[in-house]
């Protein structure tokens, strides 16, 4: 269970939501407005809690906690110890109608839409992170950014993934930002050895600066061991040496969560 104050990380909120939209039939939402002055956002997550305690089991929960308009939002898969359903007659039993008001939806079935009509209102369409996770989520499409110098090699990569979404190639290290932010890729896939930077550099800024949520395949046919290492610590998600093969390629994107691996009808199913 992971709690994040709208306040200061709703980024992480809304990338943790994200994370799930491949596996969006599984997952629903619970909206909470308190009602009760007396009754705080802590009483609500301890009684949550108890649950995932007893049961000694660690459920996929994240909890938006909206302090300002005393609502808090919480994804839940629909099985499991702590479930949706299970969570909010929990609640039910333990707070009445004149303390809590719930309501709950499950994400495939327009709660998507929905959980977005409750969270945008308190992005700060200024800052990049907020900014970025709010276009993943909200988009159907997968969008899928790739930066080599090579020319050969993009246009390798874009055939393989064609039928993947939207494959947007570029070759300069300059265009990067301007590409990201407009973009708000699901995963870029970025050349380590690039003219004039360093792609472990740009991974490095690129996190820190821009995205931290971001899904970073690095590319290169340099697999020296302090190189490898030196791209995961700083914070790189998966790793193709070259030269590749099909199988190589889509064996990473497979494993990017915000990416739809089979059809890309699932939030308006």
């Amino acid at each position: 269970m992971k709690i994040y104050n709208a306040k200061t990380n709703i980024a992480g909120f809304i990338a943790a939501a994200g994370n799930l939209k491949n596996k969006i039939s599984d997952y629903g939402f619970l909206y909470l407005k308190l009602l009760d002055d007396e009754l705080t956002s802590d009483q609500i997550i301890k009684t949550l809690k108890q649950v995932t305690q007893e049961t000694k089991k660690t459920e996929k929960t994240a909890i938006l906690d909206i302090e300002t308009a005393r609502e808090m939002v919480i994804l839940l898969p629909l099985q499991g110890e702590l479930s949706l359903g299970g969570a909010k007659v929990l609640l039910r039993d333990q707070f009445t109608g004149e303390e809590i008001l719930t309501k709950s939806q499950n994400l495939k079935l327009g709660g998507l839409n929905t959980l977005l009509d409750i969270i945008t209102p308190y992005v700060n369409q200024e800052a990049l992170p907020e900014k970025i996770a709010l276009k993943k989520l909200g988009r159907e499409e997968n969008v899928i950014l790739i930066l080599d110098d090579d020319v050969m090699m993009t246009k390798m990569i874009e055939r393989i993934l064609e039928n993947m979404g939207q494959v947007i190639s570029i070759h300069d290290h300059n265009d990067l930002a301007n590409h990201y932010i407009k973009y708000a890729p699901d995963v870029l896939i970025l050349d380590i050895h690039l003219r004039g930077a360093k792609g472990n550099e740009i991974l490095q800024t690129l996190k820190e600066k821009i995205d931290p949520h971001a899904h970073i395949i690095m590319i290169s046919s340099d697999t020296k061991q302090d190189l490898i290492l030196d791209i995961k610590e700083k914070g790189a998600n998966g790793f193709i040496v070259k030269p590749f093969n099909r199988e190589k390629v889509l064996a990473q994107i497979q494993n990017v969560p915000t990416i739809f691996t089979t059809s890309t009808s699932k939030l308006s199913a």
